[in-house]
């Protein structure tokens, strides 16, 4: 947009001259677009911008003649910057959202994950009808997460999984209900008399024989956030695998354990 550099506006006169004269203030001015303050030919800046379309880098055209590599990387930063532009004028998303981020950066020795040196967090919003919104985050935590995340989408949006994900999810947790089941059947007599004692140890069996008691405990402290925080994170899939082990009792309970019998039969004399 045309503005006055002194106050701002954007309503002008034109001279005769070529310049601008503000209305609001006097002040004239001159005004060059992006695209012609790139002084190279027309079929050349098309031509760039087509190859910036297709995602090829500047340094594989370092046989090209007709411009240099310093100019051909002025002029995709200035491309850089008006998508950047675009971006942040863009209005927000709304509907059914999908989330995610991911670092950018080059493979380096040391740490990994998200606190890596020279990685770049990038989080983006994706729309269901193909448009994105995409931009960097200082810190992969929740308080950085939901700046964006109210600052390009309106309030009522929806972040649903995608079908196949969900569908996934629920399917691999099949086999560890299976697992379970199969282990409440040989030991279900063995547990204690006390029913809640009994399916206590049963969720927690369950816990164990998956793995995430210790987890919980040792890996928050090797996360990027503080421990509790990464202790807090974790215990999801404590409790997840403590309520399937409590749920397997009580169906256990109800519909397939049977009463063993304390009597004996008596040897024949």
């Amino acid at each position: 947009m045309k503005q006055c550099p002194a106050c701002g506006g954007s309503r002008h006169y034109g001279l005769s001259d070529g310049r601008l004269k503000c209305r609001a203030c006097g002040k004239r001015f001159t005004w060059t677009s992006i695209w012609d303050s790139v002084r190279l030919p027309g079929t050349s800046k098309h031509r760039l911008l087509e190859l910036f379309v297709l995602g090829v880098p500047s340094y594989r055209q370092r046989f090209r003649s007709d411009t240099t590599a310093a100019t051909r990387e002025r002029f995709y930063r200035l491309v850089r910057a008006c998508c950047a532009m675009v971006e942040q004028l863009r209005e927000p998303f709304e509907g059914a959202l999908e989330l995610d981020e991911t670092t950018f950066g080059g493979a380096r020795k040391g740490k990994r994950g998200w606190g890596a040196a020279g990685k770049v967090i990038v989080f983006g919003l994706i729309k269901r009808n193909g448009q994105v919104k995409a931009m960097p985050i200082a810190a992969h935590d929740r308080a950085s997460v939901m700046q964006q995340i109210d600052a390009h989408s309106r309030e009522g949006s929806l972040f649903p999984y995608p079908f196949h994900v969900s569908f996934l999810a629920y399917l691999t947790f099949v086999e560890p209900v299976v697992g379970v089941t199969m282990m409440t059947m040989p030991v279900w007599h063995q547990l204690p008399t006390s029913r809640a004692a009994r399916l206590l140890v049963l969720a927690l069996l369950a816990a164990l024989l998956k793995g995430v008691v210790g987890m919980t405990f040792l890996y928050s402290f090797f996360m990027a956030q503080p421990p509790p925080l990464g202790m807090l994170s974790w215990s999801q899939f404590l409790f997840e695998f403590l309520a399937l082990g409590l749920l397997a009792g009580l169906a256990w309970e109800t519909f397939g354990s049977q009463p063993v019998s304390t009597n004996r039969p008596s040897s024949a004399t």
